[in-house]
């Protein structure tokens, strides 16, 4: 590559390049300090270029690619129609649904130096010092390390797992996060790796940092009695327990997350019959959520029974 330039009076020459030769990823470690609930943080980038020309002095890593075509956004008109006529002798069977899909996501200290992040309308870039060569090999660069407190919990779901997890979460985010992987550390012990979302610095953030094993929770389907009276075509009585046991040496408060069906049909009832300890909080999607004490060495259970009635000559399906 070859630059001639011819100049006069006085400044800085600047000489801008293109290339899709170059590119970087973010990722961050984090480590959770279980006792304190306090989070250190670090960005870092990992980048690369085949440009055959090492780059050397000051980075900027953008966020944003610049737009190589724009234009106006329009909205077009929203239409409503008649909906072609259905087979109706096509059976369509009565459905259950169940309440809403449970997220497993509902998871030495480093200094507090926010990353030298600038902010425009259509970027977010980041700032650093250093060297990446034109061949392609990777270059590593530390965009900043940052701290943030939060609030830890023992979290149990056992439709998702029998062991718990430990959650952290932050009220107000100190700085902006970027779509990226993440590995995760527990007291200075690997505990896993997560993949980030995109958030605004001031948002509340919630992560697991990783499953305990010696906190369990397991879920087992109450047999139905035989004979019963109630149960029979369009009338069901079922129900599970949930035995949750602490095998470490500390007192905890557990959060267990289970739930009942949601009915999605006028003529399909829910009625709950026994729930043993009763709920510390219970959405409109029949998400449960206990708060329950645990000793050291501890075991208690949870029981939940409800009855289901529905038309006799329908079926009904769980989702």
């Amino acid at each position: 590559l070859s630059i001639s330039a011819v100049l006069s009076g006085k400044g800085n020459l600047l000489v801008e390049g293109w290339t899709s030769s170059a590119r970087w990823s973010p990722s961050y470690r984090m480590e959770l300090i279980s006792a304190t609930g306090k989070i250190d943080g670090k960005l870092t980038a990992s980048a690369m270029q085949k440009t055959g020309i090492p780059l050397t002095g000051k980075l900027i890593f953008h966020t944003a690619t610049p737009s190589l075509s724009v234009s106006p956004p329009k909205l077009n008109p929203e239409i409503v129609d008649y909906q072609p006529e259905m087979d109706m002798d096509t059976p369509r069977p009565m459905m259950l649904r169940s309440a809403a899909k449970l997220d497993e996501n509902l998871l030495g200290a480093a200094p507090y130096a926010p990353p030298a992040i600038v902010r425009t309308l259509t970027d977010m870039s980041v700032r650093v010092e250093g060297r990446i060569e034109g061949d392609g090999t990777p270059s590593e660069f530390t965009l900043g390390t940052f701290g943030m407190q939060g609030e830890t919990a023992i979290v149990a779901v056992p439709l998702l797992s029998k062991q718990a997890w430990i959650t952290a979460e932050v009220k107000e985010l100190p700085v902006s996060l970027l779509p990226a992987p993440a590995d995760l550390f527990v007291d200075g012990n690997a505990a896993g790796k997560t993949t980030l979302k995109e958030q605004g610095e001031g948002t509340a953030f919630t992560a697991a940092f990783g499953k305990m094993p010696l906190v369990t929770a397991v879920r087992e389907k109450i047999v139905k009695k035989e004979g019963s009276s109630w149960t029979g075509k369009g009338r069901l009585e079922e129900g599970y327990t949930v035995e949750l046991s602490n095998g470490t040496a500390s007192k905890i408060t557990l959060q267990l997350k289970d739930r009942i069906p949601l009915s999605a049909q006028e003529k399909i009832t829910v009625e709950t019959v026994t729930v043993d300890p009763k709920p510390a909080d219970q959405t409109d999607q029949n998400i449960l959520t206990w708060k329950i004490e645990l000793k050291a060495g501890e075991k208690k259970t949870v029981r939940v029974i409800y009855k289901l009635g529905y038309p006799s000559d329908k079926d009904i399906t769980f989702q």
